[in-house]
């Protein structure tokens, strides 16, 4: 049951953590020109007002203070080791009295067909607030037109100071509209600057027809054989980058609340789904951090931080629900409290125990890893809801009403560290008593920036290069170091070749430190396939891949993915796109 918050004493005025938060010179340039930090704040503050925030929310849940001052203690702690990190909106927002939510992406509840100018003042304001946005557009005869006045929206926006971080937009239209191969073909050729990522959501019916080489039926009775436009979304993918691959039927599967609504879109990096309205709260775990030096691994450091950061985020969205100007997005918080705990520091890891990315002892360590991330969160999501209660939203949810919704994802496996029976018996201690706080506990976002802050590689990507900090990364520089080998003029070579490839370097080298065009793509695809199986919504991974990539591979891979049982597929061909913003080996 949830306690009676007027009774609670308010957190002192004082401080009672104090940070020792370091970046890196990179990382520093980051909080500084991503406005992250507030004018005369220094990394370490930043840290102190995040923490004094959270913290804040937490005392409205404790009566003990000693208990509120360890979990600040702790929090601080793992943030200052690097262990994890919040989603950016969190750090720059967190305690900064601007009266902006936490949260990171929305789908703006607003029917595209009313008048432009309230459109454009809903997604100005969640853009304002720190808010990517993502936008399905199959009620509209022509989505055209709308997707080019979303983007000039999101263009202005950029443009006119009054956005305080960078944000993603997407847009998603079916298969099956009249207007798909007008869309599909939008970027193409085009002069137009670009905020928005564009994804065609692709249906069982659609593949199954493309497979057997029949037609496909539009929802306007027209037919077109099924690979006549499956080419051409593999044609305007090889030329511009987009569009990407939704299957939103895969994603509305694993929906725990399918009576609020299905998903209509998602993250503009698709590792969520979103009803109109609804947010997800975003932290991260730095993967590497938790093995020593010499590559051991204690599970109870994990867990303890998962555990830290499950009841973190669960705070967060207490603090949404406040600042939230649109109500109906703090209303859908309050039904289902999604929270999205992802990770990052992977390609780091690896690297560290020295496996390679294209592994399969690789894939099952991080599998092995996320399930436990998976587990431990929801175990720690039900013990928040004895306290606070659950999710609006779980009596009709799947939790209560569908028997096996868990055991139906999670229970059909053991893994390293958490047993089949483990999950069944959660299943049946949530069933039993009606407690779970959070009906989402998993999502693996990109963590771009967030990653970069503190020296993460970022989430499950492997290398996209081998520098970091201005020279060689420092787990390859000890590699060549303890190998006595010239680290000087190899450093030469890869920056003049791009990567550590064919110089004759030792496989102990040239194996591990792999960039992300010199992983095979059915590699990268196998990586996020194996994953998958433990994670609650979708993965944030793009396949990289080499200028040299024909458009017929990249048409298998687009297929693989979908047998592969992904919930969609992006693909970021090397010099391929205008203004490429990261620098890929080829």
């Amino acid at each position: 049951m949830i306690k009676n918050l007027k009774n609670k004493r308010k957190m002192k005025k004082k401080k009672i953590t104090i940070s020792n938060f370091m970046p890196s010179q990179s990382a520093l340039k980051i909080l500084t020109e991503g406005k992250i930090l507030r004018p005369g704040e220094s990394p370490a503050e930043m840290i102190d007002r995040v923490v004094g925030a959270i913290t804040a929310t937490e005392q409205q849940f404790r009566t003990n203070e000693r208990d509120v001052r360890i979990f600040a203690r702790e929090l601080t702690d793992l943030l200052d080791q690097k262990k994890i990190i919040f989603s950016t909106p969190v750090m720059t927002n967190a305690g900064s009295n601007n009266g902006k939510p936490l949260s990171a992406c929305t789908v703006p509840p607003i029917n595209l067909r009313e008048d432009l100018q309230k459109i454009k003042k809903m997604v100005d304001t969640y853009h304002q607030e720190g808010l990517g946005t993502g936008f399905n557009f199959d009620e509209l005869d022509n989505p055209l037109p709308m997707l080019y006045f979303l983007n000039e929206v999101a263009v202005e926006g950029a443009a006119s100071g009054q956005e305080d971080r960078p944000v993603g937009n997407m847009g998603i239209l079916s298969v099956s509209h009249p207007k798909i191969k007008e869309f599909i073909c939008a970027k193409i050729n085009s002069d137009v600057t670009w905020k928005f990522n564009i994804s065609v959501n692709i249906s069982d019916e659609f593949m199954l027809a493309y497979r057997k080489g029949g037609k496909y039926r539009l929802a306007n009775g027209q037919e077109f054989y099924s690979k006549e436009i499956f080419d051409l979304i593999a044609a305007a993918s090889f030329l511009s980058g987009d569009p990407g691959l939704i299957f939103m039927e895969r994603l509305n599967l694993d929906n725990p609340v399918p009576h609020l609504g299905g998903y209509q879109s998602v993250a503009p990096c698709a590792e969520v789904g979103l009803t109109p309205g609804e947010s997800c709260q975003f932290g991260y775990l730095n993967l590497d951090k938790f093995f020593d030096h010499s590559g051991y691994f204690n599970p109870t450091g994990l867990m303890k931080a998962v555990r830290i950061l499950t009841r973190a985020l669960d705070n967060a969205l207490e603090i949404n629900i406040q600042n939230f100007q649109i109500r109906m997005s703090a209303e859908i918080t309050k039904a289902k409290r999604k929270i999205g705990i992802g990770v990052c520091g992977v390609a780091d890891l690896l690297a560290r125990l020295k496996i390679g990315y294209d592994t399969d002892v690789g894939r099952r360590l991080i599998k092995n890893l996320v399930i436990l991330i998976n587990y431990v969160s929801k175990d720690e999501s039900f013990n928040l809801a004895q306290t606070r209660g659950s999710f609006g939203a779980f009596p009709n949810s799947l939790y209560n009403s569908q028997p096996g919704f868990i055991g139906r994802k999670y229970g059909q496996f053991n893994s390293e560290y958490v047993r089949a029976v483990d999950w069944l018996n959660l299943e049946d201690k949530i069933k039993s008593t009606g407690y779970l706080r959070n009906c989402s506990t998993i999502s693996l976002p990109p963590t771009g920036r967030s990653g970069l802050i503190i020296g993460a590689s970022t989430g499950i990507e492997p290398f996209f290069n081998l520098f970091s900090n201005g020279g060689l990364h420092p787990e390859l520089l000890t590699d060549l170091k303890k190998m006595k080998l010239p680290f000087g003029r190899i450093e030469k070579a890869i920056v003049k070749s791009g990567g550590c490839q064919n110089l004759g370097l030792p496989l102990s080298i040239s194996e591990i430190y792999k960039t992300a065009t010199e992983i095979h793509p059915q590699d990268q695809l196998k990586m996020v396939a194996e994953i998958q199986k433990g994670v609650d919504e979708s993965i944030s991974k793009t396949i990289n891949l080499s200028h040299r990539t024909s458009i017929d591979e990249l048409k298998n891979i687009l297929v693989d993915a979908y047998s592969a049982g992904l919930k969609g597929i992006t693909v970021y061909i090397s010099d391929r796109r205008l203004g490429q913003p990261i620098k890929l080996v080829n």
